[in-house]
């Protein structure tokens, strides 16, 4: 980082740095993680939304004014509300939405946007990979040594194992997820050895799971970074890689929507797809059906779980992201996501962050077959939207150029 001129540079030696001022922010990242993880893992406590969600709001809202009455980020440039303004309207839009959804988790997103403004995206990602590799090893070595139940799952495409968590596809997708932030804080030092590493655990969590969506993309992944080392970085020369990367998840949005029209019109779509999307193809067409596509969204009660005052209940749910998110946030709020991804990968190509680029494409795929993309715990790409605008100019490649902000749309 460059204190003297307000440049950020995310491809530098990580090194984990902790301010005073960063503690409201990394205790709101525990609190998230604790909402989704650790209680269902470990202690079998069951944490209240309640107390996570107002913890989160009282957390960020202390680190943004910290932050505001310090008056600088953490590079020590000043600190500019201006570029602060994308946000404020986000928030308007999700406080709107969340009336009519009832959905807390989309203001808990606008919140952690506004509060990472000015904070380093490296420590950011640096925290979130700290405390997911904590809870994922935890549990690991509890369950192989009997501390925590390896719960089994019968369901219609074979029997599951919890490896400790109460979904057996969470143990697989936290480490997809650290598999994510270690790729962007090691960047182009990643070595062959360390890919192998990487796709042996993703194999592992597989076969102890029975997961296969996490083991599939951690593969293609690293074809992906191994072809892309074989070509010196020259597949991201061609146009057509270009035009896919900086509008996947626009394209991604729009296949989901059209694939699931047309398996519900023909017998040979709906056979593959329904093998490709774990046996869930038929609830997306349940979805659309039932449900209407709103302006600013809708309250509808999903069933994940399936059991309910012991009672069983039929299974409702919809893993894809961008089917639930049209559903449940409306059309307005999923193009304003879409905007915000695409500019996002934009940044990524026109600063020649090119594992950045890799990770936002499998976030995208994956985000086909999982309803992930609006979860801040699991997708925390989407928070470096917070430093695409909160730096005029911004050099994130290794000799320190410096491209226009403007010239990122």
């Amino acid at each position: 980082m460059d204190n003297s001129n307000g440049k950020i540079n995310l491809n530098h030696d990580y090194q984990i740095k902790i301010n005073v001022i960063d503690f409201p922010f990394i205790l709101a990242l525990i609190l998230i993680e604790i909402k989704y993880v650790w209680d269902i893992s470990l202690l079998g406590i069951n944490v209240s939304d309640s107390f996570v969600n107002y913890g989160c709001i009282i957390l960020l809202t202390i680190s943004f004014f910290l932050r505001l009455g310090v008056g600088k980020r953490t590079d020590g440039s000043a600190y500019d509300l201006k570029s602060l303004g994308f946000a404020l309207p986000f928030l308007g839009i999700s406080l709107i939405i969340y009336f009519r959804s009832s959905d807390s988790s989309l203001v808990l997103l606008a919140l952690f946007m506004i509060a990472a403004y000015g904070v380093d995206f490296r420590k950011i990602v640096g925290w979130v990979f700290g405390i997911k590799t904590f809870y994922l090893v935890l549990t690991t070595i509890a369950v192989r040594f009997g501390r925590i139940a390896n719960l089994v799952y019968a369901e219609n495409r074979g029997i599951h194992y919890g490896a400790g968590y109460t979904s057996y596809n969470q143990a697989p997708r936290e480490y997809f997820y650290i598999v994510l932030c270690y790729l962007f804080l090691r960047d182009k030092k990643v070595t062959i050895k360390e890919l192998v590493v990487i796709e042996i655990l993703a194999w592992y969590y597989a076969a102890v799971t029975s997961s296969r969506t996490t083991f599939y993309m951690t593969t293609l992944m690293v074809i992906w970074l191994l072809i892309n080392r074989v070509s010196k970085d020259k597949m991201f020369e061609n146009h057509f890689v270009q035009f896919i990367i900086r509008y996947i998840f626009v394209l991604s949005g729009l296949f989901s929507y059209l694939i699931i029209r047309l398996a519900e019109r023909n017998s040979v779509i709906y056979t593959v797809w329904n093998a490709v999307s774990t046996s869930r193809i038929q609830l997306s067409i349940n979805a659309l059906n039932n449900y209407p596509i709103t302006i600013f969204g809708q309250h509808i009660d999903w069933v994940t779980i399936g059991l309910n005052n012991s009672s069983w209940l039929e299974y409702n749910y919809v893993d894809n992201s961008y089917l639930k998110m049209l559903l449940d946030t409306g059309v307005v709020y999923s193009i304003l996501i879409l905007i915000i991804m695409t500019w996002i990968c934009n940044y990524a190509l026109k600063t020649n962050n090119h594992i950045l680029a890799v990770i936002l494409v499998s976030i995208a795929i994956r985000c086909i077959v999982q309803s992930e993309l609006l979860n801040v715990n699991l997708d925390i790409f989407i928070l470096l939207i917070g430093a695409v605008f909160s730096y005029q100019n911004t050099a994130v490649t290794n000799n320190d150029s410096v491209p226009d902000i403007k010239g990122l749309i």
